[in-house]
């Protein structure tokens, strides 16, 4: 049986663009449906205030993620997120409640742990604690790095607690716009990191692919093709799909190849609850091909 895939990290609201449609988001919808596509059981560990809507919990529930959440009396996490080409425009409106350990305190049995926090809601003391606990543990940048203005917009920073954090990582993954605060350059970004957890770690750039490291071997990444759609939850998608096949080969090329098509497959399919198949991703994957870039 394989093992649980646990996400960490607050559901959100969110609201795209223009629209005044609130939408659930966070890294445990998208990682969490992602892991469901490659049959994996699914874990989301979640703070939410009393404004989230409760029929959305019970979907989940339907699709049998077991649910850590902690209802607090105060509001959710919620972004509003304006694409322009490319390029993300983050605004905090709401920065949502802590997640406490004692939400997964209780569990015996090891897992696969990927900690993405959405806006300072996972301490460094709970990776500590949660480490003893997993197989492997991926870690997304975005909720740590994140700082709002007094306005909301979004900007981003690298403190020490950000480089303890990347201490404990089995796998990294930060998106190069994120990694502002650390260094412009996402090729130093991907070696920096990669000293720092002696772990893989990748630097995605959108359609130009991805920078991927492990110690002294570096690696582009390229997209095979360029998909249309809704980005939103495309990195949450790509840091699953890389942890879980990691877990599964302990080849990390691998794991990126696949990642690289699960989340275009994502985007070309935005409005389809079936982003991908397994076995669609494995045959895709064929056509990634990584070049070696010599440092």
């Amino acid at each position: 049986m394989r093992p649980y895939f646990t996400i960490i990290g607050n559901l959100t609201l969110d609201i795209i663009d223009e629209s005044r449609t609130v939408k659930p988001g966070g890294p445990g919808l998208y990682a969490g449906l992602a892991a469901l596509h490659l049959g994996y059981p699914v874990r989301i560990v979640s703070s939410i205030g009393m404004d989230y809507p409760m029929k959305f919990l019970e979907k989940l529930k339907n699709l049998g993620i077991d649910l850590r959440i902690k209802i607090v009396q105060r509001m959710t996490t919620t972004f509003k997120l304006i694409y322009e080409g490319d390029k993300r425009k983050v605004i905090l409106l709401e920065s949502g409640p802590e997640i406490p350990y004692e939400l997964i305190e209780d569990i015996d049995e090891k897992f696969i742990a990927l900690v993405s926090p959405v806006y300072k809601e996972v301490s460094l003391d709970f990776i500590k604690k949660l480490k003893k606990k997993t197989i492997l543990l991926g870690i997304d940048f975005q909720g740590f790095v994140r700082k709002a203005r007094s306005d909301g917009v979004v900007e981003y920073t690298w403190d020490d607690v950000c480089d303890e954090v990347s201490r404990y990582a089995d796998f990294i993954h930060i998106e190069e716009s994120e990694a502002q605060g650390l260094n412009t350059n996402s090729l130093r970004i991907a070696l920096y990191l990669t000293d720092r957890c002696k772990c893989p770690v990748s630097v995605t750039m959108g359609e130009r692919g991805s920078y991927l490291a492990f110690l002294d071997e570096v690696y582009y990444v390229p997209v095979p093709r360029v998909y249309s759609g809704n980005p939103t939850g495309v990195g949450d998608i790509f840091t699953a799909i890389f942890l879980l096949r990691y877990y599964e080969t302990d080849d990390f090329i691998e794991a990126s190849k696949w990642a690289t098509i699960a989340a275009g497959l994502k985007v070309l399919r935005s409005y389809s609850g079936n982003w991908f198949s397994r076995s669609e991703v494995e045959l895709l994957s064929g056509n990634v091909t990584v070049e070696r870039v010599l440092i």
